[in-house]
């Protein structure tokens, strides 16, 4: 059987000891969770577009000077999933809150304590 494949970016925004997530509120089926900002990329859309598009959409930040780190593969029991990863450290704007979601600056060390992370 063929899993379908699914391409997405994520995009670490990094500074001063900091990275930028999104955190899902009560309704959401994440709720508690804390995420890398990132999604699909949509049909004509180049990984560099959907990153810009995907971090304002999530977290009302205008990012610049984005570099790629990379490709991850996932492969779960029913799909796949195609990851772009890139990093920056170079935005306007400050992390906002949404209806589904709010945004913030995190220290790295406390985040990578917390029990409900995706990091990918």
């Amino acid at each position: 059987m063929d899993k379908p494949i699914r391409k997405a970016v994520r995009c670490f925004l990094i500074k001063d000891n900091k990275v930028v997530v999104t955190k899902y509120k009560e309704g959401n089926k994440k709720a508690g969770y804390y995420e890398i900002p990132g999604g699909k990329i949509e049909e004509g859309e180049i990984p560099e577009q959907t990153v810009i598009r995907e971090m304002r959409e999530e977290t009302g930040l205008k990012i610049r000077n984005l570099k790629y780190k990379g490709n991850m593969i996932i492969e779960y029991p029913n799909r796949i999933f195609d990851f772009d990863i890139f990093i920056c450290n170079e935005c306007e704007g400050k992390p906002q809150d949404f209806e589904e979601n709010t945004s913030e600056w995190i220290e790295i060390n406390e985040l990578l304590k917390k029990e409900k992370i995706y990091l990918i």
